[in-house]
């Protein structure tokens, strides 16, 4: 863990970041927030959800009058 925080003049060589540095930050990746397209599917999915149970209740309501 010693080797994660080095002096700047040491940094210089191996660039801003160590390697294990940057395969902690990858693993981090995974457990980002959801994003643009995640929404647009659930919103999809509800949109869809309800546009069957509407026109499940108007069949329904057709037949029973």
């Amino acid at each position: 863990m010693q080797d994660v925080f080095k002096s700047g003049q040491e940094l210089g060589a191996q660039g801003a970041f160590p390697a294990e540095l940057e395969l902690g930050m990858q693993e981090l990746e995974a457990m980002e927030a959801p994003g643009w397209w995640t929404a647009a599917g659930v919103s999809a999915g509800v949109v869809g959800t309800s546009a069957a149970g509407y026109l499940s209740y108007v069949a329904s309501a057709a037949i029973i009058t």
